[in-house]
């Protein structure tokens, strides 16, 4: 089988509760996924809590927070089951993963996605591929987080 990571991580000068409070906040997550229209709470917070996340096509699909470290980390894991037909075939499991580090004057954001491609001809190859052509995506998430007033504002307080 062939696996998929794409990760980067971020300092951003910001108290970390407040960059916590930011990235853990499940609902508002399409503010710094460029990608999404709408994100949701379908049920439950924190751990167990289910997302559903629409993209920009209309396309929508339901997630699962499986970690919830307060403070720290959260990891969602797409039901697979529910993606799009073309991301349905193409993905066994995909997870996203957010961590927040205290730092000297700050905070390191890390934001990680990892999944596992259905077994095919060339499934690593596209899977590399595909590496390469997200690693835009998550940058982006993480100049969005850097880039939000409520979260710096403050300060490293």
């Amino acid at each position: 089988m062939a696996n998929l990571h794409l990760e980067s991580e971020r300092w951003v000068a910001a108290d970390p509760g407040r960059v916590w409070s930011t990235v853990s906040d499940l609902a508002g997550y399409d503010r710094y996924a460029a990608g999404l229209r709408t994100t949701e709470i379908v049920s439950g917070s924190e751990l167990g809590a289910r997302r559903r996340c629409t993209d920009r096509s209309g396309s929508a699909w339901e997630e699962t927070c499986t970690v919830w470290e307060p403070g720290r980390r959260i990891t969602m894991t797409v039901d697979v089951h529910t993606y799009p037909l073309k991301l349905r075939a193409l993905l066994r499991s995909f997870s996203g993963t957010w961590m927040v580090t205290p730092s000297d004057n700050g905070s390191l954001i890390t934001v990680a996605f990892s999944g596992t491609l259905r077994r095919f001809p060339g499934s690593r190859w596209l899977a590399r591929s595909l590496e390469r052509r997200n690693r835009s995506v998550v940058e982006s998430i993480l100049d969005r987080y850097e880039e939000d007033e409520a979260m710096t504002s403050s300060g490293t307080g």
